[in-house]
């Protein structure tokens, strides 16, 4: 081939578009294997929604099991409902939903009607200290009496427990103790120890899913 033939504008045409072609191709592979590569990862880490809503289950069902573990009294009915209360006070006020649990596990023996000179029912609120704000924060809490409704005694326990999480930088110990009112060491292993108690479960129950 001579020089005026391999120079011709046709033959290099014809030329370029087939470079350009090929180049189209080898991108579009490339991109696809990574597309691919993407997915495959997305489906591995990403968590399904089965997934997520048989851990809520299975918290739920831990928590009843604990609260009927410390009240014989309590039919298993009422306590699937209190556990549903603590699901969703765990999820108005981002406080673990185990923790909600220990501490009426520690603090009322997951009984409702509880009283002491200062506190009542199932988070033992104490209503002279805590008054101003409960009946500020919810609608629903006007009186003492509105306390011993499990719901709003859940809601209202979970809140003040967040409100001293928060103003104490997370640690756990030390909102304990703000909760109780002193410096207690055994009532705050016993919710911690409580607390540890449901994540093994929960840990069991799940592993039996799997």
């Amino acid at each position: 081939m001579d020089r005026k033939t391999f120079g011709s504008p046709l033959v290099f045409a014809i030329m370029a578009a087939f470079v350009l072609v090929l180049c189209f191709a080898v991108q579009a592979r490339a991109e696809g294997e990574r597309l691919d590569k993407l997915q495959v990862q997305a489906s591995r880490t990403k968590p399904s929604k089965k997934n997520h809503v048989d851990a809520r289950r299975i918290k739920k069902g831990v928590i009843a099991e604990r609260l009927r573990k410390s009240n014989a009294e309590l039919d298993s009915a009422k306590a699937a409902v209190w556990a549903n209360y603590i699901m969703d006070a765990s999820d108005e006020f981002g406080v673990d939903p185990f923790m909600i649990s220990a501490i009426i596990v520690k603090e009322s023996g997951a009984q409702s009607n509880v009283r002491s000179r200062t506190s009542h029912g199932l988070m033992q609120i104490n209503w002279k200290a805590h008054r101003t704000g409960l009946t500020s924060s919810f609608s629903g809490i006007d009186s003492r009496t509105d306390i011993y409704d499990p719901k709003k005694n859940i809601l209202a326990g979970t809140y003040i427990f967040s409100c001293y999480l928060r103003s104490s930088g997370g640690d756990v110990q030390k909102a304990l103790k703000r909760y109780v009112g002193g410096n207690a060491p055994r009532y705050v292993s016993g919710v911690i120890n409580c607390r540890k108690e449901l994540d093994t479960r929960f840990a069991q129950h799940i592993n039996k899913v799997n």
